[in-house]
């Protein structure tokens, strides 16, 4: 469990990190119970940020669960948070998602050039395609009115 939380701690400081590239002042909850990881504070604008590290290693793509740790409830909804920063902790980089409806996602280095197999339902997530939280923000302001 010890690791488990370390590599959490680590994503979450990468994140912060990034938070601070935009201007925003990142806080911490001083209660480890809070669905979200980050407060995100840019004059007016607040934003709750939820925090998943993972790391591709050698391979194209990683499967990823967004749920809770512990809890009754293990799906997010739509309250628990505003974005998802997805840290890759090899590259330090962090995706941005507005709130994501999905228990589990693949996340892909690359756009697949062979889309044989792939249901139209389905979304292809390529982390470099979301590095922008200025585009994730937009997006989850659109689908919040």
């Amino acid at each position: 469990m010890e690791e488990i939380t370390k590599k959490g701690q680590i994503a979450e400081h990468i994140a912060m990190a990034d938070l601070i590239r935009y201007n925003f002042i990142p806080c911490s909850p001083t209660v480890n119970t809070s669905s979200f990881d980050i407060v995100g504070v840019r004059g007016k604008e607040i934003l709750k940020v939820q925090v998943k590290g993972f790391t591709f290693g050698n391979e194209d793509k990683y499967k990823l669960t967004i749920k809770r740790p512990s809890s009754k409830q293990y799906r997010y909804t739509p309250d628990d948070y505003d974005i998802l920063a997805l840290v890759e902790t090899d590259e330090q980089k962090v995706a941005y998602f507005p709130f994501i409806d999905q228990v589990k996602i693949t996340m892909r280095r690359e756009r697949p050039t062979n889309l044989r197999g792939f249901q139209h339902r389905n979304t292809i997530y390529v982390f470099y395609d979301y590095l922008d939280i200025e585009q994730a923000i937009a997006k989850w302001k659109e689908l919040s009115e």
